[in-house]
């Protein structure tokens, strides 16, 4: 295939390779996405027709185990993983599927457990004209099949194809406490583990949970096909035509005995540590400002020094600062955070010649929890989009008199649970980014345009523009710096703001999307806030930054205590209720499969 053939198609044909029309969760979600995405249509479902095999009885099973031949990774995933994990619970899609076109295909088993299929199927694929084969089944696949398709076939690699090859998928990543756990969606070759990579992205390694782990990597990936058949309607996504990647990563397998316990009292030793940090050890942020320009930050190798507020009381932090500056005077807008009440307001501070000189005195407080308040100047009036997820839409409130009267100036955008949304002009263009409040937290990013502040926005046609635990969430003002856009984003991998993505945006359109990391900023071990930063954002010459500590609120500890008598008394309850568990289970994966489709889900600081 050649670069120059690829062009905005009015429609994709899409080929499934599958076990049936009962699938596991993730997948059921990703073939919804393809059935409902405009300009796409499943034609053709290969249903893989291999022989059953015979399952043992209960005796053998028993047996085996007695003379320690079943390794307990096996117990525990049929016994365990398969009735926790939603993204693997069965979802019948008969209906959603019927009439399309059905084939029935056993395939020749080859060496080394590769599998071609027969001539006849082959022409099925190629008489149906289809543009890409996404493989949920079969094996490892070469011959015809590979070519059978214009954009050939499609499969998910669900681990860093860097760091991970083998399996289990999604499970040595909490094994080697490596902090982000990598996908990739790509268009395999002749080659085992070199295709072409057609998009990828990383999530949140969960330490406690498996079966958590992978749902958010399964479900995550999901919408990866719907996202790449968008940009080649569009006349983009020329990564189909790629170089293959070249990955000397190991091989990994099935867990020993020895290597399963090892894991299992890591885990437990985890989640004491998650329970006891959640009640003793709390998250307290204050701002601080550098006499440097924002485009100093570029450099690796830059110190800076940071001239920080005092530090708040121990029930309060202050976060994400932005400032505007006019004439001699700087006004600073920042989260102000009260663990008494659970609640952020937006407070703001000034200060003379390069210099804090004023305490944060409150400015704009509702009634919801509003932080990350970003400052947008437009024709001489000053303009701030603080965060108010829990509200709903994106709002807009213009100065009167600053920093203490501000007017609603509208809604960006309705109904839509957006955070630390950051607005920017490129190339003519006004750019509206932010996450949303979902079930994969600090990981979507989305995207907007619009030719005036005040709207109307557009939604990016390839949303969300990205998937990546480590440089997604905005984290301040992108900057121009030597003719290039860099956008700050919090790295969120090991924790929550742990520290600053610097990306340099390499192409942005309504259609297309790509940036590149260029380097980490991380906290100073050894300064008064060493264990997170999420916030760069520049004010004239010198630079706004926050930081993060770890210590002890009595007012966090009995929101936690709270908190934990509350679900004690929902356990009960629940269990008191078991009679409905099977109408209850349903609904529960229905909306869990919802929740992943609309970004539901808690706030960042919760």
């Amino acid at each position: 295939m050649g670069r120059d053939n690829i062009s905005a198609s009015k429609s994709m044909r899409v080929g499934i390779l599958c076990e049936g029309k009962t699938l596991p969760a993730w997948q059921a979600q990703c073939l919804r996405g393809l059935l409902s995405t405009d300009g796409v249509s499943v034609c053709l479902l290969i249903i893989n027709d291999r022989p059953r095999q015979r399952h043992a009885t209960r005796r053998e099973k028993w047996w085996k185990l007695l003379r320690g031949r079943i390794p307990l990774w096996d117990l525990y995933y049929h016994r365990r993983v398969e009735r926790l994990a939603r993204s693997l619970q069965p979802v019948d899609m008969t209906e959603a599927l019927e009439g399309i076109d059905t084939v029935r295909c056993r395939t020749v088993k080859q060496g080394g457990n590769r599998e071609s299929f027969p001539e006849d199927v082959i022409r099925k694929i190629e008489d149906s004209r289809l543009d890409m084969l996404l493989r949920l089944s079969f094996g490892i696949l070469q011959g015809d099949i590979l070519h059978a398709a214009r954009y050939g076939v499609w499969s998910f690699h669900h681990g860093d194809i860097d760091k991970y090859r083998g399996g289990p998928p999604c499970f040595w990543e909490m094994v080697h406490r490596t902090a982000d756990t990598g996908c990739v969606l790509q268009r395999l070759t002749e080659r085992l583990d070199a295709g072409v990579i057609l998009h990828r992205g990383w999530f949140k390694t969960d330490e406690v949970s498996y079966p958590v782990n992978l749902d958010a990597a399964l479900f995550g990936a999901a919408e990866w096909p719907v996202r790449m058949c968008r940009s080649l309607l569009g006349g983009n996504g020329r990564q189909v035509d790629d170089d293959p990647v070249n990955t000397d990563a190991p091989v990994y397998r099935n867990p020993t005995n020895m290597q399963f316990i090892s894991y299992l009292w890591r885990v437990l030793k985890n989640r004491v540590l998650r329970k006891v940090s959640w009640f003793f050890r709390h998250d307290q942020w204050n701002v601080g400002l550098v006499d440097e320009p924002i485009h100093t930050f570029v450099d690796p190798e830059a110190i800076h020094s940071v001239q920080w507020l005092p530090t708040p009381p121990r029930h309060r932090f202050l976060a994400d600062p932005f400032g505007v500056r006019r004439d001699n005077t700087t006004t600073v807008l920042v989260e102000d955070f009260d663990y008494r009440t659970r609640k952020g307001r937006i407070a703001a501070f000034e200060g003379r010649n390069g210099k804090i000189e004023r305490a944060p005195a409150p400015t704009i407080d509702r009634a919801v929890h509003m932080s990350y308040p970003y400052i947008v100047e437009r024709d001489g009036e000053i303009y701030c989009i603080p965060e108010a997820s829990e509200g709903g839409g994106v709002h807009l409130f213009r100065a009167l008199r600053l920093p203490d009267r501000w007017e609603r100036a509208g809604t960006l955008i309705e109904d839509f649970p957006a955070v630390d949304s950051t607005i920017f002009r490129h190339e003519g263009r006004w750019w509206l980014f932010c996450i949303a409040r979902g079930s994969i937290p600090w990981t979507r990013l989305y995207g907007w345009y619009a030719d005036d502040l005040l709207g109307p926005w557009i939604p990016h046609a390839t949303n969300p523009i990205k998937m990546d635990v480590r440089s997604s969430r905005p984290g301040g003002t992108p900057f121009v710096h030597n003719g290039e856009l860099y956008r700050p984003a919090q790295d969120c991998s090991d924790t929550y703001g742990g520290a600053i993505a610097l990306n340099r945006v390499r192409c942005l359109t309504p259609d297309e999307f790509e940036e590149e990391i260029v380097t980490f900023i991380r906290p100073d071990p050894h300064g008064p806030f060493p264990s997170g930063m999420h916030t760069l954002s520049a004010v004239g010459d010198q630079t706004l930054i926050d930081g993060k500590r770890y210590i002890f609120a009595a007012a966090g500890f009995r929101h936690a205590l709270r908190s934990q008598c509350r679900n004690l008394v929902r356990f009960v309850a629940g269990c008191l209720g078991r009679r409905h568990d099977s109408e209850a289970s349903a609904e529960t994966l229905r909306q869990h499969v919802a929740d992943h489709s609309t970004g539901v889900g808690d706030h960042p600081h919760a």
